[in-house]
């Protein structure tokens, strides 16, 4: 089930606050020097903010079904990480399931869902 405060009982959760700062500015440092690093730096930044205020709040818009999707290890297709899957790469394509009528029903749960998740993965916005 959905908790926007699950960090609060990981066992997973870091400790080295410091630490993450040090890496994500290690992280910045190399992109601008090689770009082997896909995420903007902007997004570096608000990481560092996230590990040391996780609980919901700065909501960057989600986009979650209409600019980016998941495919679970099994191949089933998912509109958000938080919901149900919508169908399986074993049955339909890419194509047919994102086109389909329930991706259409998901895409309207997604733009009117209340949870305040944390976006900073999967739908962080791009940089001019």
């Amino acid at each position: 089930p959905y908790d926007p405060y699950w960090y609060r009982q990981s066992a997973y959760w870091p400790v080295d606050l410091d630490g993450i700062d040090r890496t994500l500015d290690e992280s910045k440092t190399f992109r601008l020097r090689f770009w082997t690093i896909g995420n903007p730096l902007g997004q570096l930044e608000a990481m560092k903010r996230y590990f040391r205020e996780p609980a919901p709040g700065e909501i960057l818009g989600c986009t979650a079904g209409t600019t980016d999707v998941g495919v679970d290890p099994q191949g089933n297709f998912l509109l958000c990480f938080n919901l149900a899957p919508i169908g399986n790469l074993r049955a339909s394509t890419p194509e047919e399931l994102f086109h389909s009528a329930a991706a259409g029903v998901r895409r309207t749960w997604i733009v009117n869902c209340p949870r305040r998740c944390n976006l900073l993965n999967c739908v962080y916005p791009q940089e001019g």
